[in-house]
């Protein structure tokens, strides 16, 4: 049986805990090109492309009020300001590699640098950053067990998959945004879990006492696929934000799917071009 963006509750007990459960969890920001940019009355240099991005801080929240500044280059000294949804936009001559600083109050100065043209990409030039801020993170690293129920009155799942309990550890990302850890992934152990038919990946962000979790590519693909039975299989696929203590257990919110489906006969399992459970899972 198939629930789509089911509310889901994701508790982990362990290490560190927290509170706070909301109906829903907030809108998530999701980059894209710049729709509505002044007209300008003085004509761009030639070869000038138009760079964009989202100012975040490490919990993956946009900032508004940012100062983007080019460091170097030929427009060394330009700069702009993100808006309400932390975006920004500049257009100039800019070669690979060119740094770009984001500052704002409150907030550490954050540096990054401009890659290669991405055609895959929206926009096709872009630089992204994630502020620290001026105190610690909550340090959650550590051994869990992980419980993913869904929210009461969600009748569209078996009983027996309101709540399945995994156990986890979290450990700080080898590359982080900051100097300190702020950017975690969760491993998932177990005999029942399914490797290589998803986007295998759970992630943290930290920001102080705030955090943000993910559970797939945030576009179908899950997280998190356990085969239950011989042609019987359940996945989750999704995010959530939530404010942490410091006890041994933390409660996030997450808005997203939860699949459970049986395979039908001679079906293959998964969707390889969408990279989701496959139309020969029946209801």
């Amino acid at each position: 049986m198939r629930s789509l963006h089911a509310a889901v509750v994701v508790l982990l007990i362990g290490s560190l805990s927290g509170a706070g459960c909301g109906s829903e969890a907030p809108s998530r920001v999701v980059p894209t090109a710049p729709t509505t940019v002044a007209p300008s009355t003085v004509a761009p240099p030639s070869g000038a492309m138009t760079v964009s991005g989202i100012v975040y801080d490490t919990a993956n929240r946009p900032v508004a009020g940012a100062t983007v500044e080019v460091l170097d280059g030929a427009q060394a000294g330009m700069t702009t300001t993100s808006n309400a949804s932390g975006q920004y936009w500049m257009t100039g001559v800019f070669e690979d590699g060119t740094r770009f600083r984001a500052r704002r109050e409150g907030y550490l100065e954050g540096v990054s640098r401009l890659g290669p043209y991405c055609a895959t990409c929206n926009p096709h030039h872009w630089v992204y950053f994630a502020l620290g801020l001026p105190i610690a993170p909550a340090d959650i690293a550590g051994h869990y067990t992980m419980t993913v129920e869904t929210r009461r009155g969600c009748n569209a799942l078996p009983p027996e998959m309101g709540s399945r309990s995994y156990a986890v550890t979290i450990v700080a990302e080898a590359r982080q945004p900051t100097g300190a850890d702020t950017s975690f992934r969760v491993d998932v152990s177990g005999s029942s879990l399914l490797h290589g038919y998803a986007w295998e990946r759970i992630w943290i962000g930290v920001a102080g006492d705030y955090l943000e979790l993910g559970m797939g590519d945030l576009h179908g693909q899950p997280g998190l696929v356990e085969q239950l039975g011989e042609d019987s299989y359940f996945s989750v696929g999704a995010w959530g934000t939530a404010a942490i203590g410091s006890a041994a257990t933390f409660t996030v919110p997450i808005d997203g799917e939860i699949v459970h489906c049986v395979r039908k006969p001679g079906a293959a399992l998964f969707d390889v071009g969408a990279g989701t459970l496959a139309p020969g899972l029946k209801s």
